[in-house]
């Protein structure tokens, strides 16, 4: 059956979508920098994070430079040749769509990598909690290298949609839906359970930060879905959504990013976080607030917004239990639950 949506026009229409999402991530990638740079409560930046989303716009930037690229070819360079732009732009096994996707792939890659990261921070770093993330991530890298190397392969025009690539697109489209459900359903049931076992002033400020990270995770799962959707019915639509989906993946983990930080620090009130500090035996909350300062940048609401240890007493981290995560703050040898002075003469201003 014909495609009511011809393939140049399909190809024009998605390097048109991208380049409009492109922008918006290229905002959202300055804004992002300035969170994880200028807005933590850590003594450390999360270089991880931050590498992440570097790479991010790099690779995104790339991407869009080839496929601008082979629309000049198809439509300027190339169009008085046999077949014309439709031609052209069949034929996948041209080194610059082969490059185009094995950076894509890449970048789907980096993006569950990260995914993944944030779920072992945020369970304490268990190795067992990401177990079957780390079989999936291995599952969907050969998939994408057999994809790589059967577009390489594949004849002048074959297309897309041939048999022996349908497959394999289908499977590596289908292994980032089924990651991205499995570890963002991980998070978030991680953060509601510490939540529900909490009291106090604390357990409110986690609610917002489960929606959040439910929303972003929802966009992007269902962008991957309508993408797989229009490709299995072999539809040129998915050219459009294939040139969208490299700025969604920046876009959803800035946007988490930002609005997490964010919505963290509208909950760091002066009053609230005196009384989070006069509940001392309530201190389950304020350990978990500190996995996610470490995974996702979050003010904890304990402590000023601008505050940062003072040099005399240094502070060690440790884990013990299930839930329990231990802050000893310098000399004082004491469990911050345990210290009944008052926490903000532990810290001096200063910038983050």
């Amino acid at each position: 059956m014909t495609d009511s949506l011809p393939l140049d026009i399909a190809t024009l229409a998605g390097l048109f979508s991208g380049s409009i999402l492109y922008g918006i991530f290229v905002v959202l990638f300055i804004l992002c920098l300035h969170t994880l740079l200028y807005r933590r409560n850590t003594l450390r930046a999360n270089y991880v994070l931050i590498t992440g989303v570097v790479t991010m716009f790099l690779l995104n930037t790339v991407v869009l430079a080839l496929s601008f690229s082979r629309c000049l070819d198809a439509f300027i360079i190339m169009r008085d040749d046999e077949g014309g732009p439709v031609a052209y732009l069949q034929n996948l096994a041209s080194w610059k769509e082969v490059a185009r996707t094995a950076i894509t792939l890449c970048y789907a890659v980096l993006a569950d990598v990260i995914l993944i990261y944030r779920c072992w921070v945020v369970w304490g770093r268990r190795l067992i909690i990401i177990a079957i993330p780390l079989v999936i991530l291995a599952a969907g890298i050969c998939m994408d290298i057999l994809m790589v190397v059967t577009i390489a392969s594949l004849s002048s025009g074959a297309g897309i949609f041939f048999n022996a690539l349908q497959g394999r697109i289908t499977a590596a489209l289908s292994i980032i839906l089924l990651q991205n459900i499995i570890v963002t359903s991980l998070i978030v049931y991680r953060i509601w359970r510490v939540s529900k076992s909490t009291v106090g002033a604390a357990v409110g400020d986690l609610w917002p930060i489960i929606s959040i990270i439910v929303e972003s995770g929802a966009v992007f799962v269902a962008t991957i879905f309508i993408f797989l959707m229009t490709y299995v019915t072999s539809s040129n639509s998915q050219y459009v959504l294939l040139e969208s989906i490299n700025p969604m993946i920046g876009i959803t983990f800035s946007l988490l990013t930002i609005r997490v930080s964010h919505s963290s620090t509208k909950s760091a009130s002066p009053s609230q976080a005196s009384r989070t500090r006069s509940q001392s035996q309530t201190s389950a909350p304020i350990r978990l607030l500190t996995w996610l300062a470490r995974a996702q940048q979050i003010v904890v609401p304990v402590l000023p917004q601008h505050a940062t240890p003072s040099p005399q007493y240094t502070m060690h981290m440790a884990e013990r239990g299930k839930n329990v995560e231990v802050i000893e703050i310098g000399r004082l040898g004491q469990r911050l639950g345990d210290w009944e002075g008052d926490v903000d003469k532990l810290y001096e201003p200063g910038s983050t």
